[in-house]
């Protein structure tokens, strides 16, 4: 393949950022041809706004939709910040839709642009164009709906990839372009900030980089993270990010417990919430996330995990490949459009298992009943592969090509140890901000595969 030139480059983000916006276009418009919402203010968004909300007539910080709120930090600034602004301006929540439909499609091109800067120029235009028509990013699960993960997306595609970059070229200036989007991250979304601490690990394989680039590096990230870690520890007390870890600690050891006791005793065949709210005295699922009172449930959780610590090590592994395979993408057009209706009470999951064990009369019973079930199916098979591809990429590099890619085994590493942070959970919806680092790296295996040792780059 020819050398890109600046020319082709340009062109190429132009095409791969207009599909994504004709998709995320399009995708709206037969919203409302067909009778729907636009857009969704349900899920995570209530708190959004309730924080927004409380900032602006009761003066505090918090997400409690109760009368008197008591200040929390469930909410990391960025998102509610915004909403305040569109707020007290009067703009209308389309605009932030539409900036919400802009930052997919500049993913959808970075990603291009990452690609071919990292891998090549066709594992980049692959994967910036598949991200580019992902109907779930233009669905009202993700850019039409009140939620962060739009911002999220390249947010964290800059700050892997420039980390990447950093790696790869020895170059400062990208460590501190992907410490300003991680920094940046986390102030969206928490869970930055495990990312923007991991990413130091990085710097001990770069054989060249000074002591300056480092420090610089640092001290942009406790310029970004230091105002909002003030506000924690001044006004609330606590020396935390944010309170949805210790809430989180808590949901995880009540889901261990259910399984613990293979769902026999009734007090874990509820939800976290229900048992949480009893234990805390909480009036709502919002109160649960008050800094004492996720503290206490974080005690809780952590005496229900270390209870069993080698049974909940299994437990926590084994569910970290949910990450990698939940897919929602027919559920999702279910809501948006109604489309599918088959597959409401079907589970995808059981025909699969009736497939693996050779349950041939089970297996035609749920495709009889529930047809869509199997298109569901196969969409997880489509992302299990890719993400099997996306994980195997040093395997088979090595094995096809024979070189290795610190590139593929920083990512790797670095996906991973998302799985494992957000198991045992692990929606598709946790899944979105890494969709374009799985798809780059399953594109280049792919490619790999199809072409051997001519893909060496």
């Amino acid at each position: 393949m020819a050398a890109s030139t600046p020319g082709r480059t340009t062109r190429r983000v132009a095409l791969v950022v207009g599909i994504a916006l004709f998709v995320q276009i399009g995708y709206g418009w037969l919203l409302q041809a067909s009778g729907q919402e636009p857009f969704s203010f349900v899920g995570d968004g209530p708190s959004y706004m309730e924080t927004a909300r409380n900032v602006l007539e009761e003066g505090v910080w918090s997400s409690d939709p109760a009368p008197n709120p008591l200040p929390d930090n469930f909410r990391a600034p960025i998102y509610p910040l915004l909403l305040i602004g569109f707020i007290k301006l009067g703009w209308p929540f389309t605009l932030l839709f539409v900036l919400q439909a802009l930052a997919v499609a500049a993913a959808a091109g970075l990603t291009y642009w990452y690609g071919r800067s990292l891998f090549s120029e066709r594992v980049g235009l692959i994967a910036g164009l598949v991200l580019a028509v992902d109907p779930i990013l233009a669905s009202r699960a993700v850019s039409k709906a009140l939620m962060t993960e739009a911002f999220a997306l390249p947010l964290l595609l800059i700050g892997f990839g420039s980390l990447a970059l950093f790696v790869k070229r020895s170059d400062g200036k990208q460590l501190l372009i992907s410490t300003l989007a991680l920094g940046l991250g986390a102030n969206l979304k928490p869970q930055f900030v495990f990312f923007l601490l991991l990413s130091y690990v990085a710097v001990f394989h770069v054989k060249r980089v000074s002591a300056r680039t480092v420090l610089a590096s640092l001290g942009l990230a406790g310029l970004l993270l230091l105002p909002w870690l003030s506000y924690n520890f001044i006004v609330l007390g606590v020396p935390q990010f944010s309170s949805v870890s210790e809430t989180n600690l808590f949901d995880i050891g009540y889901r261990f417990q259910h399984w613990l006791t293979k769902s026999k005793d009734p007090y874990f065949n509820e939800n976290y919430i229900i048992a949480g709210s009893a234990l805390v005295g909480a009036e709502n699922s919002m109160q649960l996330f008050e800094p004492i009172k996720a503290k206490r449930l974080a005690r809780i959780g952590r005496e229900w995990i270390m209870s069993a610590p080698l049974p909940f090590l299994w437990f926590h592994t084994t569910r970290v490949p949910r990450t990698f395979y939940h897919d929602t993408t027919i559920d999702t057009l279910y809501e948006d459009f109604g489309w599918f209706p088959s597959l409401r009470n079907g589970d995808s999951t059981a025909l699969a298992k009736h497939i693996v064990f050779f349950r041939r009369s089970q297996a035609m019973d749920e495709i009889r009943e529930h047809p869509a079930s199997l298109l569901a199916l196969a969409f997880q098979i489509i992302v299990l592969l890719v993400s099997l591809l996306a994980l195997s990429n040093d395997v088979v590099r090595r094995a096809l090509v024979g070189d290795r890619s610190s590139v593929a085994l920083l990512w790797i590493a670095l996906l991973l140890a998302y799985g494992f942070l957000v198991s045992p959970m692990g929606l598709h919806r946790y899944r979105v901000p890494i969709e374009p680092m799985l798809l780059l790296l399953a594109m280049d295996s792919l490619l790999v595969l199809i072409g051997g040792k001519k893909t060496r780059v």
